[in-house]
């Protein structure tokens, strides 16, 4: 359903309700979703910063996919901030 509101033209209202009731059928708490949003949003920054458009950027670090990385730093890390989570990200980088 979420994928059918997405591409056919409906409001907000439906996008949001689609999105929450996904949430809920995966377990997501409201604060576990906030902080998977923001740490994916830093995450994308750090990428670019290191190279992403360029091709130079580092995907698999030490044998884990960089989303892995951030999600365990989160997951150590409960109220991380985000400029400490793009610290953390940096020290764990493989360059």
């Amino acid at each position: 359903d979420m994928i059918k509101t997405l591409f056919c033209q409906n409001d907000i209202d439906a996008l949001i309700i689609s999105f929450l009731t996904m949430s809920s059928k995966l377990n997501l708490k409201l604060s576990e979703l906030y902080q998977l949003y923001i740490g994916k949003n830093i995450l994308n920054k750090f990428r670019q910063d290191y190279g992403y458009k360029e091709g130079t950027y580092i995907k698999v670090w030490n044998g884990l996919e960089d989303n892995l990385v951030m999600q365990n730093i989160l997951n150590e890390n409960i109220d991380i901030s985000p400029d400490n989570l793009y610290r953390k990200l940096q020290e764990s980088y493989p360059a």
